[in-house]
């Protein structure tokens, strides 16, 4: 205790002295035309160790401290200037924009019985909504947060149409029909309380151009948090395709061992300690973690507010900024001293 109580004096006695030079600095400036910061700064940096007599985890310190620095010398910039800059510029080619917008784009379509989808042509982006009673998923139950997201790809890697990309989101979607209906028909005969049912499930999809859904996927996953999805490590293993425990000696999934009934899954080992108890316990602190979106208008204006460009300055300065005749005296100014600075080199 001692040790780091002397460590802590010496340390707010250093930036005492400090202090006072800087103090002192400022008040009688070793310059001709008063005070330079910058000037100041230079000699600081002037004054740094060199890289190669610092350790790692020095250097490491000092990098991390100059990044917080740059972010501060930054943010001082901007409140000299009247002007704002806004938080981003609008890129529709970045892949993080053309990911939204296709999110958006899937947002807008209306929501269709799992059961009752038809086959059409076209790769792309889907979610799947639970709206049943099974007790696991009472929390997002009739939400707008899905139970599951994908994407499907085309056929073909450049395919420049639907046809061309084939009957790729409708499988998706059909495969996981098709899961569900195994574990419906088991629960039925096994007189499961608690089944899963195809009626119970509805959808969202859309057909977008190729490789958009590479990155609306993950943006659907990072809003939403499906539990189904592998990347929750949760409840993942819907997606799954017949793997033999024989020939791979895969464990059975936690979806499999919430919901069982998928005839090459029966015989697979179960990972140790886990039961549907554990599986649902797992669930449950899941929707607390991520609270599920309770309507589609909300979801849309989270969306929304990615798109919104914000000035980076205080009500204060914003609105002074706004100004038109402030911004135009300080721009004239602006004008004056280069013209003065000018002079004064020739």
């Amino acid at each position: 205790m001692a040790r780091g109580t002397s460590r802590e004096s010496k340390r707010a006695e250093k930036e005492r002295r400090l202090g006072e030079a800087l103090t002192e600095v400022i008040s009688s400036p070793p310059y001709s035309d008063g005070f330079d910061p910058l000037a100041v700064s230079r000699a600081a940096l002037d004054r740094l160790p060199l890289s190669d007599t610092l350790s790692r985890p020095q250097a490491k310190r000092l990098r991390q401290r100059f990044d917080e620095y740059v972010q501060s010398l930054v943010a001082y910039r901007e409140r000299l200037d009247p002007v704002r800059d806004p938080d981003a510029s609008f890129d529709p080619s970045n892949p993080d924009t053309i990911g939204r917008l296709v999110v958006l784009g899937l947002l807008a379509q209306d929501r269709v019985l799992l059961s009752e989808l038809r086959p059409t042509y076209g790769s792309g982006i889907y979610a799947i909504y639970y709206v049943g009673q099974h007790p696991a998923y009472t929390e997002i139950s009739g939400t707008e947060t899905p139970i599951y997201v994908g994407k499907a790809d085309p056929d073909e890697p450049r395919a420049a149409t639907p046809r061309e990309q084939g009957v790729r989101l409708f499988g998706r979607l059909a495969d996981h029909r098709g899961a569900v209906r195994e574990v419906e028909k088991y629960a039925t005969d096994n007189s499961d309380p608690n089944p899963l049912l195809v009626k119970d499930f509805e959808c969202r999809r859309l057909v977008c151009a190729t490789n958009a859904q590479l990155v609306a996927e993950r943006h659907l996953i990072d809003m939403f948090k499906p539990a189904w999805n592998s990347e929750t490590k949760i409840c993942f293993g819907i997606s799954k395709h017949g793997d033999s425990s024989e020939t791979r000696r895969n464990k059975k999934s936690p979806w499999d061992v919430l919901h069982p009934g998928r005839d090459w899954a029966m015989s697979s080992p179960v990972r140790d300690g886990m039961t549907p108890d554990t599986v649902t316990a797992k669930l449950a602190e899941h929707f607390i973690a991520h609270v599920p979106h309770r309507d589609l208008e909300g979801v849309i204006e989270n969306m929304l507010d990615t798109f919104r460009q914000i000035a980076r300055a205080t009500p204060e300065v914003s609105e002074a900024a706004a100004e038109t005749d402030e911004v135009a005296a300080a721009q004239a100014e602006d004008a004056r001293d280069e013209r003065n600075h000018g002079d004064a080199d020739e």
